[in-house]
């Protein structure tokens, strides 16, 4: 479903580029470093030959991976249900608390 939070697009991460001499360039956007605020990519250009195209996919998922797992963690907030149900425990709790 369209714009539920945690949903992952099924859109391409990266570019392959060609370059002049048949090689091909894999780039992959990386973040933003948070002291000097400029732009990380990860790039690797690989040779010329018979699989080049298939090499060059293969490494744009490697990077793509490899940033998905250093992504930093999200929690997911308590749902209101998981809420009342702890206070509901808490509060039967501390009426029955004696000093």
């Amino acid at each position: 479903m369209a714009g539920k939070p945690g949903t992952h697009s099924k859109r391409a991460t990266g570019s392959i580029e060609k370059l002049p001499s048949g090689a091909l360039r894999v780039r992959v956007y990386a973040g933003v470093d948070p002291l000097s605020k400029r732009c990380h990519e990860l790039i690797e250009i690989d040779r010329p030959g018979p699989q080049v195209e298939k090499e060059a996919e293969a490494v744009r998922v490697r990077f793509v991976h490899q940033i998905n797992e250093r992504r930093p963690h999200r929690c997911k907030p308590l749902a209101a249900t998981t809420i009342r149900h702890i206070h509901f425990i808490l509060s039967g709790a501390f009426k029955k608390a004696i000093r």
